[in-house]
C-alpha cells in the first residue's frame, strides 16, 4: 500500500490512514455506499491532488472572513467535483468537503 504524507502546521499528516479511520456519518449526506466509494477515490487521489487539497484546507481554516472562508469552500469543492470525482459522479463536491474537513 502506497501512503502519502503531507505537510501541515508543525508536522506530518498521513493522508491515507486518516482517511481510513473517519467512519460514516449522516453530517456527510451521503449513502453508506457512496461514502465508502469516495473514500476509495481520496485514497486513490494523486500526490499532487492531495498536497493542493492540503494547502487549501490550511487556507480555509486560518481565514477568519466568513466570506473569503465561502470562496475558498467553494474554490475546494470545484477542485474536488474537477479533480477527484470522476466525469458524472453523483455525489457533490461539497460532501466530498465535509469528510476532507474531518480529517485535514
Amino acid at each position: 500500500m502506497k501512503i502519502d504524507n503531507l505537510n501541515i502546521y508543525g508536522g506530518n499528516v498521513n493522508f491515507a490512514e486518516k482517511l481510513k479511520i473517519v467512519t460514516y456519518s449522516d453530517k456527510f449526506k451521503l449513502s453508506k455506499k457512496q461514502f465508502f466509494e469516495v473514500q476509495e477515490l481520496l485514497l486513490q487521489t494523486n500526490a499532487k491532488d492531495k498536497e493542493i487539497l492540503n494547502n487549501e484546507f490550511v487556507k480555509y481554516k486560518s481565514e477568519i472572513s466568513p466570506g473569503k472562508k465561502n470562496i475558498i469552500r467553494k474554490n475546494i469543492e470545484a477542485f474536488i467535483e474537477s479533480n477527484v470525482l470522476p466525469i458524472g459522479y453523483s455525489v457533490a463536491g461539497s460532501a466530498v468537503f465535509e469528510i476532507l474537513k474531518s480529517i485535514l
